[in-house]
């Protein structure tokens, strides 16, 4: 019996021996084995990732897929389409680290827009469109000649927002502008419309706003009146500008007309009430055949209209009430 019992007892011992070490092996080894698992996992991903990121770039970025070839340019008569293009390729290569690319995704449209704005002063607008994956498209408009506006002895194209784009040749077959014999310059056969302020402003480049939109928009309303409903020819309107400011601050204006008589008009006031009093006065005071006797119609004065015979004594002949 005791023999048996030892023998059984050594036989326990090193069962419990084996599930002794056993544990230890698990809490020791278990936890650094699920450690490296996790890390092996971790690394797997983020090359998987940086392979996916790589691919990306190089397809949008490197790619010939997404490289700009081609541009469609559209709308402008007065600027080259080739001139256009040649500034839209400065501004589709680019440097990304070490390579050259023209992907689509690195053009910006907004600040090339502006560019070819300042740079074509006869474009009114631009309009860039991307078409994936390769193509860009412009859409230009031109600015449209309303008038010749004329300061220290040169002249320029303008459009209904006031602002000068391209230099103006005044030649050719057309109404003299200025009365002095030494002048021999003519309105283009394309307009008759002139103007100039009365003093002479800063110099300015071409693509400058030298007339105020609102009173850009003004004059060419009262022009349009005075030479579609009343049929008068007119040779210039002068801006009575008190500086020599850029932007020209003025409110009075005289319209010249080809007869040799004058229209005042006060743009801080009442512009249509002066066109009514002008049609008013025409009609029932001053008969057709006697405007080429007039030096003057004063619209500035309220609801009066006076005017002025040339070589008359008096200033005011008669007064319009309606």
């Amino acid at each position: 019996m005791p023999r048996f019992k030892t023998r059984r007892n050594k036989s326990n011992h090193r069962r419990n021996y084996g599930h002794s070490y056993n544990n230890r092996r698990r809490k020791v080894y278990g936890p650094k084995l699920a450690k490296n698992k996790a890390k092996v996992r971790l690394i797997g991903f983020t090359v998987l990732i940086a392979l996916i990121l790589c691919g990306l770039f190089y397809l949008l970025f490197i790619a010939d897929t997404f490289q700009i070839k081609e541009f469609r340019i559209s709308g402008s008569e007065k600027v080259n389409a080739k001139d256009i293009q040649s500034n839209l390729e400065d501004d589709t290569n680019y440097r990304l680290l070490f390579l050259q690319t023209k992907s689509i995704f690195l053009f910006g449209q907004k600040d090339t827009e502006a560019k070819l704005l300042q740079s074509y002063p006869s474009l009114e607008s631009a309009i860039i469109k991307k078409q994936h994956p390769s193509t860009i498209i412009v859409e230009v408009k031109d600015r449209k000649s309303v008038a010749v506006f004329g300061n220290n002895d040169k002249y320029y194209s303008i459009d209904g927002a006031g602002v000068v784009f391209e230099k103006k040749e005044l030649s050719g077959v057309g109404e003299t502008i200025f009365n002095s014999p030494e002048t021999n310059l003519f309105i283009s056969p394309e307009t008759n419309l002139f103007i100039k302020p009365e003093n002479t402003i800063n110099a300015f480049g071409l693509g400058t706003t030298v007339i105020s939109k609102e009173k850009m928009e003004l004059l060419l309303k009262i022009m349009n009146e005075i030479q579609g409903k009343f049929a008068i020819t007119t040779k210039e309107i002068i801006l009575h500008n008190k500086s020599s400011d850029l932007e020209i601050n003025f409110n009075l204006l005289t319209i010249r007309t080809k007869d040799g008589w004058d229209i005042y008009f006060n743009l801080d006031d009442n512009v249509d009430w002066q066109i009514i009093k002008l049609g008013a006065v025409l009609e029932k005071q001053i008969p057709a055949e006697k405007r080429g006797d007039l030096e003057y119609i004063d619209l500035k004065i309220g609801n009066f209209a006076p005017y002025k015979y040339k070589n008359t004594p008096d200033s005011v002949d008669t007064v319009n009430k309606d």
